[in-house]
């Protein structure tokens, strides 16, 4: 802030600036700083004067917002937002990389039914545990959000470059997913079985943009229910 104001003095402009400020007991609070050059008689810069604003209750309400926008308040998990921007970003790693990734489409089986008998606590119980679930199969570099719904995607990254190698490590982590999507909800004393169906798409070997490369996944998913549910189905 020092050069701010060494700024502020030797270009005679007035300072408007927000920063945080971090308290000797570790805590942070953020101001906003209002301030002038002030003058002497013949027009020299002599101190400056404003005054410091908390804004620390705006700032945080902001960063909630900003939070929220990118992520789904149900299961926690980023939402659609947030996996259009990142599957841009896999498109473009992946192209330059030569490896391929995998778009994997997952939907919760009978999950309407069990919202409608069940109620929405129990829908919702439902989604953050699978949420739960399926994050743990997933590799650091991989990616999994809720759309919406039932409706989960993961984009598992840096397969191998060859379709028959890709397909192999992809087919493994869909059938980590598959398992740990299969879980029993114990709700006003009874059992609840759930399972899922998953499609899966490769890039570039099924698609080398994003909106076919989901297409084709959920195409694969809704085969995957159509054949039985519980199971997984590969684009192609």
């Amino acid at each position: 802030m020092l050069g701010l104001f060494a700024e502020a003095r030797a270009n005679n402009q007035p300072v408007s600036a927000e920063y945080r400020i971090v308290r000797p007991d570790g805590s942070q609070v953020w101001v906003r700083d209002e301030a002038v050059v002030v003058h002497d008689e013949e027009g020299n810069p002599q101190h400056i004067q404003g005054y410091l604003l908390d804004i620390t209750r705006r700032r945080m309400a902001e960063d909630e917002l900003a939070r929220l926008a990118f992520q789904d308040a149900v299961t926690g998990l980023p939402n659609r937002r947030s996996f259009d921007e990142r599957l841009e970003v896999e498109l473009v790693a992946h192209e330059e990389s030569g490896d391929s990734f995998a778009a994997v489409f997952i939907d919760l089986d009978n999950f309407k039914l069990i919202n409608d008998a069940y109620g929405h606590d129990a829908g919702d119980l439902l989604l953050r545990t699978a949420a739960v679930s399926l994050s743990a199969q997933l590799r650091d570099a991989d990616f999994l959000a809720r759309l919406g719904g039932d409706e989960f995607v993961a984009l598992i990254s840096h397969l191998p470059a060859g379709r028959e190698e890709a397909t192999r490590v992809g087919t493994e982590i869909v059938e980590r997913l598959l398992a740990a999507a299969g879980q029993d909800l114990v709700e006003g004393g009874k059992r609840i079985s759930v399972s899922a169906s998953v499609g899966l798409a490769l890039f570039p070997h099924d698609a080398r943009s994003g909106g076919p490369l989901l297409r084709l996944a959920d195409t694969s998913m809704y085969r995957a229910k159509q054949t039985g549910r519980n199971r997984f189905q590969l684009a192609g």
